[in-house]
């Protein structure tokens, strides 16, 4: 099965630790932030559009937010 993801993230977010997302290369950004003790999970939506579903996730890093949609 495929997976088509996108991430928005504030540029206010990319600051100290957080820096680090911009270098991520090759390690898969879930790695990164399930790893992360600084996470946290404002909301998850799950539906269904043309017979495909998605989640989107509203997420905080040490507070900062970044918007995970697969």
């Amino acid at each position: 099965p495929w997976l088509a993801g996108r991430t928005v993230v504030p540029v206010s977010t990319l600051s100290g630790p957080e820096l680090a997302l911009q270098k991520l290369g090759k390690t898969p950004l879930g790695r990164y932030l399930f790893t992360s003790s600084t996470l946290t999970r404002d909301f998850i939506e799950i539906g269904r559009d043309a017979g495909l579903w998605g989640r989107r996730s509203r997420l905080r890093l040490s507070g900062k937010p970044l918007l995970l949609t697969e």
